[in-house]
């Protein structure tokens, strides 16, 4: 007697019967398609995670790039404020405003400031001091450095008793201009920042009496806060 294949009668739904080897292949392919549908479900959710994360970075670019256009935008009419307050001083040479990767800068001469060997204001550097303060005040973001700096001729005579090096000089007159903007000038404390520098950052040649003197200054820079 031939043997007959073992069948499996559905005969309410289609009316005959089908092989187990048939009823298998077609449950596997259920399974598959379910396990498709549940890969292609676990993928549709984790890429609309990253568009969430994309579109939160698009939004973190686009406030910072606000933030660096007010920024630039504050630096700009700075500067053209300190141009305008200090113009009589920069024509005659003894002020300097000019922007740099590090900063705003505003350089003062020494012979402005200072006189020779004195850490003291004197009343040239009180007023161009209180034109400065007039436009820093408002600034916003920024540190405010008050770097000193000298020539490198080394001090001497009864000086030395008061300022044995030009570390002490420098640091003396960048107090001195930092007190008084503080003080007179009513810059937050909290943004300003004294550093000394002695003959380290030279912008001319000690070699020479003129760039001797383009040494001797102060320097006010404003600096972006992290």
């Amino acid at each position: 007697m031939r043997r007959v294949g073992t069948l499996i009668c559905i005969l309410p739904l289609l009316g005959g019967c089908i092989s187990i080897a048939t009823h298998e292949e077609q449950m596997k392919k259920c399974r598959e398609v379910s396990d498709h549908a549940h890969q292609l479900e676990h993928d549709l959710t984790a890429a609309q995670a990253k568009n969430t994360e994309l579109e939160s970075t698009v939004e973190e670019q686009e406030a910072e790039h606000e933030a660096l256009k007010t920024e630039l935008t504050q630096v700009r009419g700075t500067y053209d404020e300190l141009i305008q307050q200090l113009k009589d001083d920069i024509a005659k040479g003894g002020v300097s405003v000019h922007e740099t990767p590090q900063g705003l800068v505003i350089t003062l001469d020494n012979q402005i400031l200072f006189q020779s060997g004195r850490a003291e204001l004197q009343a040239q550097g009180k007023r161009v001091l209180v034109q400065v303060a007039d436009v820093l005040k408002h600034v916003q973001g920024h540190e405010i450095q008050v770097q000193g700096h000298t020539d490198n001729l080394k001090i001497s005579g009864a000086l030395k008793i008061r300022f044995p090096s030009n570390w002490e000089l420098s640091s003396a007159r960048a107090a001195s201009v930092l007190r008084f903007l503080q003080d007179v000038g009513k810059i937050d404390p909290a943004l300003l920042v004294l550093q000394a520098y002695a003959d380290q950052k030279p912008v001319g040649d000690n070699n020479t009496v003129e760039g001797r003197h383009q040494n001797r200054r102060v320097d006010i820079v404003l600096v972006p806060k992290e």
